[in-house]
């Protein structure tokens, strides 16, 4: 099959949204990184999510300029949304078993 280099390029750039190029133990997130798996918008995470006591705290990579930008580490900020997201599940669920 024949497909311009348009098509081709466009082809590759979608591949790429779908996967990491580290494994979830190792990589960091950005703030948007962390926004996009939490599927809100980068201004609700930075205001509502990341000052949590109970969120991950970022690290942060050195700068010629300073203090660099807060970086998570992704097994981090997945573990917390397993152990509070769906924490309140197991709850409801228990909850619901000794009403019955």
């Amino acid at each position: 099959m024949n497909t311009s280099p348009d098509i081709q390029a466009l082809t590759d750039a979608i591949a790429k949204l779908g996967t990491s190029r580290f494994p979830l133990a190792i990589d960091l997130w950005d703030a948007g990184k962390v926004a996009d798996y939490l599927n809100i918008s980068k201004s609700r995470f930075n205001h509502y999510y990341a000052t949590l006591p109970s969120f991950p705290a970022p690290g942060r990579l050195p700068s010629s300029k300073g203090v660099g930008r807060p970086v998570w580490r992704a097994a981090d900020v997945v573990e917390w949304v397993n152990s509070n997201v769906f924490e309140s599940e197991k709850t409801e669920k228990t909850r619901r078993q000794r009403r019955a």
